[in-house]
């Protein structure tokens, strides 16, 4: 079974998995390895088309950001 999970506010959408892949895409940009991150928090702000994140490393190390979602990204 395949599922996606949508979010709607205010006459746009985005994939709950599209939020996971922009985020991953930003730490790969922070040079961030993926292998590294222990926990990954993810916060959507659909009022603000922003997400914003933890991702708590191995080491115990935190890595904060944010992204804003563009049009194309939605």
């Amino acid at each position: 079974m395949k599922a996606k999970t949508y979010v709607q506010y205010n006459q746009s959408e985005v994939v709950a998995e599209d939020i996971v892949k922009i985020v991953k895409e930003d730490l790969k940009a922070k040079n961030v390895k993926m292998v590294n991150i222990d926990t990954l928090n993810m916060y959507y702000k659909p009022q603000e088309s922003s997400v914003y994140y933890v991702a708590t490393l191995k080491d115990e190390a935190e890595v904060k950001g944010s992204v804003v979602l563009s049009e194309e990204n939605e």
